[in-house]
């Protein structure tokens, strides 16, 4: 380098140390990697690219506890700029053993070229269970009626819900504004300051439901789905005999020990009323329909929807849990690996002296009411997995005319949905 100063030249030396190879991509370890006995996995592997051109494939051999395969090839969706990070998925194979194996992924090609990086293996595990199973991602979404902005997020979980509709556990928080009929105060403190937003599975991060950490609420979910969840969740519920509560059973199988907790929540769909309460904002109707996405455009001007307020069947609608206030009254669960428990709690419906209009509206849709049950790590307060259920079975006195005896014996108790329990529970 050589710069002027008063005049005269100034010779400056810059002396360097580095890896300046042409091809050098260098790849991170991973986190342990979850597969079924008898499948392939994935495993993501993120790298950082310092070669001196983009990079649009790459050549990887894994190894696994000591004994390498043969080499393969991937092709990025996306190239990685020089300089940049990115992401390949390496395959490999499980086996037909539940064990834990140590695994490496070594990156030897960088476009068709020897990767000439210092340090280019990546290492983990892979953890092989008996079965995946399946997977329920929360989301979370703050709203309200009163919230002008959120008809964007009406749209993003109606999206979720059809892309995903094994996957999708959409829980609409109504806490926006108090004039909201479908208003609550009593949930967790999930941390939302604004709206619309909403979080995938408590994980800390607030984006928002449209258009997500990026550019799509889709991407986001899909990534979460691609987490191999270590506890597995059955849920369904029973009415009690005047529908003013739904006793929610949850099964739960787990690769993992420890106390957890478990939160009970009500849903309900195709919500809908007479009067301005009922009606949503939009802030939406006062721009072109060319200044906004697609599915968007029925709330700008001239749309279906294009006014300041409009009707709307509201879906996931928060209606029950246990809650109160913000402490999860439910009792937390103790899991055994490789072992299975069952749990129950009774959540309230809506007070219908306190929530009248919103009674009518349940009972307009016939009661269209899911039971959720989800696992959370009591340390990070993430949410494992999550099951939802629309199968809510009516409540019927089913056994008549017990006869008592001296002699009898409790063998087991059942609860209304056919599990068995280890105490009473309601319903």
């Amino acid at each position: 380098y050589g710069f002027t100063t008063n005049g005269n030249n100034l010779s400056v030396q810059l002396l360097v140390e580095g890896d300046f190879s042409d091809y050098n991509v260098t790849p991170s370890d991973f986190s342990p990697v979850t597969g079924a006995i008898n499948t392939t996995s994935d495993i993501n592997v993120s790298f950082f690219n310092n070669s001196k051109e983009a990079v649009t494939n790459l050549d990887y051999i894994v190894t696994v506890d000591g004994v390498a395969g043969a080499e393969q090839h991937a092709n990025l969706s996306n190239s990685v700029a020089v300089g940049s990070t990115g992401e390949f998925s390496a395959k490999v194979d499980c086996g037909s053993e539940v064990k834990t194996h140590n695994v490496s992924v070594e990156v030897t090609k960088v476009n068709g070229k020897d990767n000439e990086a210092k340090d280019k293996v990546a290492e983990g595990q892979l953890v092989v269970v008996e079965k995946i199973f399946k997977r329920g991602v929360v989301v979370e979404e703050f709203t309200g009626t009163g919230c002008g902005w959120c008809p964007r997020g009406l749209i993003g979980m109606e999206k979720l819900a059809k892309a995903y509709p094994d996957n999708f556990v959409g829980i609409g928080i109504h806490q926006y504004n108090s004039s909201d009929p479908m208003y609550t105060s009593n949930y967790a403190n999930v941390g939302f300051t604004g709206a619309p937003s909403c979080m995938i599975n408590r994980s800390g991060s607030k984006i928002d439901p449209y258009y997500g950490s990026n550019t799509s609420i889709l991407d986001d979910f899909a990534a979460a789905l691609k987490e191999v969840p270590m506890v597995g969740i059955d849920v369904n519920g029973a009415w009690n005999s005047d529908s003013t509560a739904v006793t929610v059973n949850a099964t739960v199988e787990s690769y993992v020990s420890g106390e957890y907790e478990i939160a009970y929540v009500l849903i309900a769909d195709d919500l809908t009323g007479t009067g301005s309460s009922w009606k949503q904002s939009n802030y939406f109707y006062q721009y072109e329909k060319s200044q906004a996405p697609e599915d968007l455009q029925l709330f700008c001007r001239g749309g279906e929807k294009g006014t300041a307020k409009f009707d709307w069947e509201f879906d996931d609608v928060l209606i029950g849990s246990s809650y109160e206030k913000t402490n999860n009254q439910a009792p937390a669960i103790q899991l055994a690996a490789n072992g299975s428990t069952t749990a129950s709690y009774e959540v309230a419906m809506p007070d219908k002296d306190k929530k009248n209009a919103l009674i009518m509206a349940l009972k307009e849709t016939g009661l269209k009411v899911a039971a959720i049950a989800m696992v959370l790590d009591k340390n990070t307060g993430k949410v494992m997995n999550a099951a939802k259920s629309y199968n809510i079975l009516s409540y019927t006195a089913g056994v008549q005319d017990v006869q008592g005896s001296a002699s009898a014996t409790e063998v087991a108790r059942y609860n209304a949905a056919g599990q068995r329990v280890d105490a009473p529970v309601k319903g």
